[in-house]
Parts: structure tokens; C-alpha cells; sequence
């Protein structure tokens, strides 16, 4: 019984004290497999990262500046757009500039892009994109606005004021204000108007006043003249409307 204990003792295994060196080298190969394909993974995500920011900015340049209403919901003009009609020569010659080949028709393309830009989708990246050096980036219509609005009311203040300087005496005020008025000026009853409120300015608050009034009135009619030719308006009681500086 001692024996057959012995034998069964000498037929164990020995037990590995170590790792080979081919399950070293096998090890080293996996890793550095998978550091390959999360490289090429990540340029793979950056260069789809890069494709999709292009194709944005070129819906941007499309569809202009979002309203505030488009955080929230969707707006009528997104939803009355015009939809866009391809004809097959127009989708052909763009697939053949871009490098494709083949033969053959293509279908005729007449539908709406279902293209959406929300404000909190402009980055601050996409905003120096856009804007460059052209001014402080905004990411709604109505930010522009606001940023015109009172960069128009400062842009007169410092002609009114350099004017002001310009003008030493009352006569050279006087000289000022009919040079401004009279461009503006449709009949001779305006031109009779303007002249005998120069004429009729004695003190120096009047003249200041008169001086204002009538470089506020010709930078405005620079600024609207050319918006009135694309869209006109109807503005009624328009010296109710002027804005003080």
C-alpha cells in the first residue's frame, strides 16, 4: 500500500513557476493590437467629427442665423420652407466633381431638408468660424438685432459729436443742418421748413438741438434707404418714432 502511495506521488505534475516567453510575446502583440484599433478609432472619429461640423456650417450658411423660438419648438418657417427640386443632370455633374464614377440616370430629387440649427447647437468654435473678425459672434436673429440697434444709436452719438466739433460758430451750425436736410428734402415746402427753423434757431440749446435732430435723421435715411429697396415698409408717424441718443 506504502508503494502504490509513492507511485501516485511521483506521477504528479511539477507545478510552472513562471509565464512563458510565447505567452509573453502573445500578451504584448494584444495589447499593442488594441492600442492600433483605438488609434484608428480615434482618427476615425475625428475625421466623421470634421465631416459633420463641415456640413453643419454649410447648413448654416443656408439656412442663416437661428430665432430665439427655435431652442424651444419648431417654427412656421421651418415647417412652409421650400422644398429643393434636383434635376438628374444637376445631382450627375455633383457626383462626378466630388470623383464618383458611373453610368446611368439619377433619380430627380424635389423635397424639403429637414435641416435644423438651434441656438445651443452654435459653439463658441462655430461662432469665430462664422463671424471671424467681423465682430462679436451671436447665436440668434435677435442678438443681431439688439447688437445693430445699439451699435447704430453709438455710431451717431460719435458723428453728432464730431460734427459738433467740426462747427465752431452758429452760421457753420446753421451750414451743417441744411447740408444734411436738404439731400433728405421731396418738396420746397420741407426745403422753406428746414430753412426758416435754422433761421428762427437763436440760442445755442436750439442749434445743438437742430444739429442732433438732423445728423440722427441722415444716417438713418443711409441705413434704410437700402433695406427699404428689398423690403419696404410702412412706417407711419416716423417722427413719432426717433430715438434720442
Amino acid at each position: 500500500m506504502a508503494d502504490r502511495d509513492d507511485d501516485i506521488e511521483d506521477t504528479k505534475p511539477a507545478k510552472r513557476t513562471g509565464i512563458s516567453t510565447w505567452t509573453m510575446v502573445l500578451a504584448v502583440l494584444n495589447i499593442l493590437a488594441a492600442a492600433g484599433f483605438g488609434y484608428v478609432a480615434l482618427l476615425d472619429y475625428q475625421k466623421r467629427q470634421d465631416w459633420s461640423h463641415a456640413v453643419f456650417l454649410y447648413d448654416l450658411a443656408m439656412l442663416g442665423l437661428p430665432s430665439e423660438k427655435d431652442a424651444t419648438t419648431l417654427t412656421a418657417y421651418e415647417e412652409t420652407r421650400n422644398r429643393h427640386n434636383l434635376t438628374s443632370a444637376q445631382i450627375k455633374e455633383a457626383f462626378q466633381k466630388r470623383g464618383g464614377s458611373g453610368s446611368g440616370e439619377f433619380m430627380e430629387v424635389a423635397e424639403m431638408f429637414n435641416s435644423r440649427i438651434r441656438p445651443q447647437d452654435l459653439s463658441e468654435e462655430t461662432l469665430k468660424t462664422l463671424f471671424g473678425s467681423t465682430g462679436p459672434g451671436v447665436k440668434t436673429i435677435e442678438e443681431e438685432v439688439k447688437r445693430l440697434e445699439s451699435q447704430v444709436n453709438t455710431d451717431i452719438g460719435v458723428a453728432f459729436e464730431e460734427t459738433q466739433k467740426s462747427a465752431t460758430s452758429d452760421d457753420d451750425k446753421r451750414t451743417k443742418i441744411r447740408d444734411l436736410l436738404f439731400p433728405l428734402t421731396f418738396t420746397i415746402q420741407q426745403v422753406d421748413a428746414i430753412d426758416a427753423a435754422t433761421k428762427g434757431a437763436k440760442d445755442k440749446a436750439t442749434l445743438d438741438s437742430l444739429l442732433e435732430e438732423a445728423v440722427w435723421r441722415n444716417m438713418m435715411m443711409q441705413v434704410l434707404t437700402p433695406m427699404e429697396v428689398y423690403r419696404p415698409g410702412d412706417v407711419k408717424n416716423w417722427s413719432s418714432r426717433r430715438r434720442r441718443i
